[in-house]
C-alpha cells in the first residue's frame, strides 16, 4: 500500500518509513501541499499520515482540497 507522508522532522520521517518498510508498504514523501494533493489526486495513495505543524499548511486546507476532486475518500 503506498503511504503518503507529510511529517517535517527528517528523523520522524525516517523512522515511520522504516516501520512502513518492514510492513511492506511504500512511503511517498511530499514537502508542498501542491505535491500531496497531486499524490492523493493520482488514485495511489490509500492512506495519509500528517504532522501537525505539516510544512507550514494547514492539514484541513489539504482535506477540503482532496475532498472537492471526484476520488474516493482516503
Amino acid at each position: 500500500m503506498k503511504v503518503l507522508v507529510l511529517v517535517s522532522d527528517g528523523k520522524e520521517r525516517s523512522l515511520i518509513q522504516t516501520a512502513l518498510e518492514k510492513s511492506g508498504h511504500e512511503m511517498i514523501y511530499a514537502d508542498r501541499m501542491e505535491q500531496a494533493l497531486k499524490s492523493i489526486l493520482s488514485g495511489q495513495i490509500r492512506f495519509v499520515i500528517i504532522d501537525e505543524e505539516a510544512m507550514g499548511f494547514k492539514k484541513q486546507d489539504l482535506i477540503q482540497k482532496a475532498g472537492e476532486s471526484n476520488k474516493p475518500s482516503i
